[in-house]
């Protein structure tokens, strides 16, 4: 458990989780579904399920949508997003046990 509250709760992580993002966004001859897919195989080396890809890309619109409403811009907003996502899967038990 306290491992895991470290990955949510750890600055240095936090900041990771956005750096990991920037790298994703980075891709733009990607579309969101293929970001999702670069993210999965780099946190946890494989593709993401169809479900787990339908997930993440609801997970990123609704907190986007969330963010906009907060007064972001829609480019922070997105970024922010994105960060989430890539904190969620460093904060994954599939990447960090290993089977």
């Amino acid at each position: 458990p306290t491992q895991a509250l470290y990955l949510l709760n750890s600055p240095f992580v936090i900041e990771q989780s956005q750096r990991f993002a920037d790298r994703v966004l980075a891709r733009t001859d990607l579309n969101e579904a293929g970001r999702a897919e670069l993210a999965y195989r780099l946190a946890i080396s494989r593709s993401p399920t169809p479900e787990e890809s339908e997930r993440a890309l609801d997970f990123i619109r609704t907190t986007t949508a969330s963010l906009e409403k907060g007064s972001s811009t829609a480019s922070s907003a997105s970024n922010g997003a994105w960060s989430a996502f890539c904190q969620s899967l460093l904060a994954s038990s599939e990447f960090r046990y290993i089977d």
